[in-house]
């Protein structure tokens, strides 16, 4: 098993935090356009 294996499953925590904080910006924003529009 190589040190990059070990590390791994960080990585892939981390992209998936980034991610759903990127989508629920998103999800925030467009929510807020929406009840601008509204």
């Amino acid at each position: 098993m190589t040190k990059y294996d070990m590390n791994l499953p960080i990585w892939l925590e981390i992209e998936t935090g980034f991610f759903r904080a990127l989508q629920q910006t998103y999800s925030d924003a467009f929510t807020q356009l929406l009840t601008e529009l509204d």
